[in-house]
């Protein structure tokens, strides 16, 4: 049941059985639990590392914090993990967005950040399945340029059903020029 919360099923019982008898000792958890000295061993191992038992002066029993302490223990300790998680993924995020930056020309030769330079047709196409994969609706280009016949096979190819179906991210849409 706490197995979310990083405590296995062995240790769980264990905590359990200390928290019903608070003081048990080793030898009355084996006899108590069924299991053999080394699981039991274990078990107290993992529930020490994780600060769900307590010492007590001048005593060798068992005991275990409040299951309503312990709880609020795996539960920070879990919120620190997901935290931590979540800042390497904004660490990430920030090293792609900085690693795109430095590999895009967006604006390099004017001042006008809103107009993309592109080098090339692959370049062009490339840009063009980038963009076709979050539209909702329909593309249109200005080219002052007409199109060639491989230029107008390669928009129809990228809009192509099968292309749909193989990519179910992509969304149908319409281009022209």
């Amino acid at each position: 049941m706490l197995e979310p919360l990083g405590l296995d099923n062995v240790s769980e019982a264990i905590y359990i059985e200390i928290l019903a008898q608070p003081g048990i000792c080793i030898p009355s958890l084996v006899e108590r639990s069924g299991l053999v000295r080394n699981e039991v061993e274990n078990a107290i191992r993992k529930l020490r590392a994780l600060t769900l038992l307590q010492s007590r002066d001048n005593c060798d029993g068992l005991f275990a914090i409040s299951p309503e302490r312990g709880m609020e223990i795996l539960l920070a300790a879990q919120q620190a993990e997901l935290a931590s998680f979540q800042r390497r993924v904004e660490l990430s995020r920030v090293a792609a967005a900085r690693l795109i930056a430095e590999h895009t020309r967006i604006g390099a030769e004017n001042d006008t950040p809103e107009i993309e330079y592109l080098t090339g047709i692959d370049a062009i196409r490339v840009r063009l399945e980038t963009l076709s994969a979050g539209v909702e609706s329909e593309v249109m280009t200005f080219s002052p340029a007409k199109h060639t016949e491989a230029d107008a096979s390669a928009g129809k190819q990228a809009n192509h059903p099968w292309n749909v179906e193989a990519c179910p991210w992509r969304r149908p849409s319409r281009t022209g020029s």
